[in-house]
């Protein structure tokens, strides 16, 4: 690139005041790079928030969630290598922040979407985290495998449908992220157990 380029592409990253302090073009390349590497971040990582938040959970893809995540984390732990060039402390805490908020929102779908999950788990799952939540799981079918939910805050009991409609939102706002020792224990479990089933099966 020649310096013109760099030093009109960096405008909209670099203030002035930034760019006079730079005589290696190499060097302000790198800053450049690194900054908008950093929003370009942040941006995905805002995106991503807005997406979980306004969705559905059989609207959410738990493995393709968790793959932007993995590669947010790679941009981030790069940056947090090169201080020199990201010399804002702030846009690197704002990129850490959005990040972090993101790992128990990917966790909660990773686990209330997880294939293992049988009736028994869900039931177990109604008393032991969501009735502390202000739901209930109701159960239907020959094997309760029809699973809706129900809003027992107020007197009246309202039905919010399969258990899978439900939004992101309205889980996390009921605090459901609060419990997600007990959600990654009874994954496990259920992990565990299906797996003990195929090998019987076999």
């Amino acid at each position: 690139l020649d310096a013109h380029d760099i030093i009109g592409a960096a405008a909209p990253v670099l203030l002035p005041t930034e760019m006079d302090h730079f005589t290696d073009m190499a060097q302000l390349e790198t800053v450049f790079t690194c900054k908008k590497t950093a929003w370009d971040s942040i941006r995905t990582a805002i995106t991503m928030k807005r997406h979980i938040t306004t969705s559905k959970l059989s609207a959410l893809n738990a493995h393709h969630l968790q793959r932007k995540l993995d590669r947010l984390q790679r941009v981030l732990a790069n940056l947090e290598e090169s201080k020199l060039a990201l010399d804002e402390q702030a846009t690197l805490s704002a990129l850490q922040g959005h990040i972090a908020a993101l790992v128990p929102k990917l966790e909660i779908i990773s686990y209330l979407t997880s294939t293992c999950l049988r009736p028994r788990h869900w039931r177990w799952l109604s008393d032991k985290v969501l009735n502390e939540c202000g739901l209930t799981l109701r159960f239907a079918g020959l094997s309760g495998e029809q699973i809706t939910a129900v809003d027992t805050r107020g007197k009246d009991h309202i039905g919010m449908g399969y258990v899978s409609r439900m939004e992101m939102s309205d889980l996390l706002y009921r605090g459901v992220d609060g419990h997600l020792d007990k959600l990654r224990r009874l994954t496990s479990d259920a992990a565990i157990e299906g797996m003990i089933e195929q090998t019987m099966d076999q």
